[in-house]
């Protein structure tokens, strides 16, 4: 009689196993055609996936075809059961408020959000924060997403991108450089290489006077940083055609590195101890031609054939790093 439970059970489990691992791939499936914007088949895929995740992947798909009411329906009836999905639930139903014009309900759902620790809701309430114009809430917001969720490469992106607008050149750098690295998206790669490269290169639009133009987000110890890579930026230039990135990168590590006691803030933390880690493993070249892969494709070709070994380690290195 216990064998015969035994097996029971162990078929049950087998069949649940296989029923998980059916709807992972549905549901995966899915999202892939909602990113090809093939939204009737997505939602096939997901109402076939069944239960509250494929429920609430499909408001997620109503909410990108713009179709608000049916997409805040199945929210609504996801938070009145308590599903396990209701705080996905909760930042789907904000976002949507964003997007009908209804910003006080918008706010007030993320705040709530986030004060659960919820770091999506941090990066989209930073994203609203960016459209209005509040970057100094938006950089606050997104370093605490990044805080909550290293791996959301985005949100590193849109932090480089609030910070370059405001004029913060060297802090851009570094989320810059950190999204390069971890990124999937190639042509996305391909436009942050170039990016990067502008950041070295184009120096007539440097902050002069950043101890003069206080920034309420940005910590002493990281303008004075600023400033002083502004100085050897301004006054240095490429004495071969490579690329900026290749010229400059080793000087910005030599420079965190020599003052890594002085600068111990959240940049410092996040950024400038990941980039000294680079260099304390012994992987500062290899680091520097992956950045320069979109810029430079056959010199960093040469220089990854003449030291695969060093370069196979470092990409070994970086995913253990995440």
């Amino acid at each position: 009689m216990k064998l015969i439970v035994i097996i029971f059970l162990t078929l049950v489990a087998v069949s649940s196993s296989a029923q998980s691992s059916r709807r992972d791939s549905l549901l995966n499936m899915g999202r892939s055609l909602r990113d090809a914007k093939l939204f009737v088949e997505a939602i096939q895929h997901f109402t076939d996936a069944g239960g509250d995740a494929g429920r609430l992947e499909i408001a997620n798909t109503r909410f990108v075809m713009g179709e608000f009411r049916p997409a805040l329906s199945i929210c609504d009836d996801l938070l009145s059961h308590e599903s396990i999905y209701s705080e996905d639930a909760e930042l789907l139903i904000a976002r949507i408020r964003e997007c009908q014009g209804l910003s006080r309900i918008a706010r007030f759902k993320y705040k709530r959000l986030i004060n659960n620790g919820n770091a999506d809701a941090a990066y989209y309430f930073a994203l609203m924060n960016c459209k209005t114009g509040h970057n100094t809430e938006a950089v606050q917001l997104l370093q605490k997403s990044i805080q909550l969720n290293r791996n959301n490469i985005d949100a590193h992106i849109v932090l480089s991108e609030t910070l370059i607008n405001s004029g913060q050149r060297y802090l851009a750098m570094l989320p810059l450089m950190y999204s390069l690295l971890y990124s999937t998206d190639t042509e996305g790669i391909r436009e942050s290489a170039k990016q990067l490269e502008a950041l070295w290169s184009n120096k007539s639009h440097i902050v002069l006077n950043l101890s003069r133009q206080k920034k309420t987000y940005v910590s002493e110890a990281s303008e004075r940083a600023e400033a002083n890579i502004t100085d050897w930026i301004r006054n240095s230039s490429c004495s071969d055609s490579r690329p900026q990135t290749e010229c400059h990168t080793p000087e910005l590590l030599a420079y965190l590195k020599a003052n890594q006691e002085n600068n111990l803030d959240w940049w410092q933390i996040v950024y400038a101890d990941f980039f000294i880690s680079i260099c304390d493993a012994g992987y500062h070249d290899a680091l520097v031609h992956h950045l320069c892969a979109s810029l430079d494709p056959d010199g960093t070709r040469s220089w990854i054939e003449s030291h695969e070994g060093n370069y196979a380690e470092f990409l070994t290195w970086l995913t253990f790093q995440k």
